[in-house]
């Protein structure tokens, strides 16, 4: 008698990362970098996998500047530290961004 496999279906779709939460750390590769229009202005989206499934977020000014250089493949640790006062606009979230050497 043959037994029926169980199918697991997997989304394509992206996990929108928002970094709301003091210390929430996200680790993933690095897999792709591209601008979208958002409220007629270009921002910058960042995407990892994440244990298997494409996890975005839109950079921030900080983020812009730290990722910058880092190259697809590069496995990446993000922390968000909370919000801090100053720059142009009064309060911007804060970030550490580290790569595995």
């Amino acid at each position: 008698m043959a037994t029926k496999k169980e199918i697991q279906w997997v989304s394509v779709n992206p996990t929108y990362i928002s970094f709301d939460s003091l210390g929430m750390t996200v680790e993933g590769v690095l897999i792709d970098k591209d601008t979208i229009n958002l409220n007629s202005r270009d921002v910058i989206r960042y995407t990892l996998e994440v244990e298997g499934i494409k996890s975005s977020f839109l950079a921030t000014a900080q983020l812009e500047r730290l990722l910058h250089d880092q190259e697809l493949g590069t496995l990446l640790r993000i922390t968000y530290n909370g919000t801090r006062k100053g720059g142009a606009f009064g309060e911007y979230k804060d970030f550490t961004v580290e790569y595995a050497s």
